[in-house]
């Protein structure tokens, strides 16, 4: 088959520029120098979801980087779970406070 020749150098596919929107504009992706064995193992996969390669690969895609995850609205927060493997940010010593002088006078 040409198709899965070509596939073992270079796994190209078509993929949405913006999943979440109406979009119809497409972007063409190669990748290089995929191992064979990822390619069988995609194909296989493909077969068992009744998908193509190239279908099953922006399903992969879209699941890994579709916009699931959870962006945190609050950065407080989320500077607190930062340092949380650190020890936490309540250890930290507060900054020390600084005089504020009188406002500048303009004649």
């Amino acid at each position: 088959m040409r198709i899965f020749r070509n596939f073992r150098k270079s796994l190209a596919c078509v993929v949405d520029k913006n999943i979440s929107s109406q979009r119809t504009s497409t972007t063409t992706l190669t990748i290089r120098n995929v191992n064979p064995v990822l390619i069988e193992h995609l194909r296989l996969r493909a077969a068992r979801n009744g998908r193509s390669m190239e279908s099953e690969v922006r399903h992969i895609l879209s699941s890994a980087l579709g916009g699931n995850e959870k962006h945190e609205t609050n950065l407080a927060e989320a500077i607190r779970r930062r340092f949380l493997p650190f020890g936490g940010v309540d250890q930290l010593e507060p900054h020390p406070p600084v005089p504020i002088g009188n406002p500048l006078v303009l004649d």
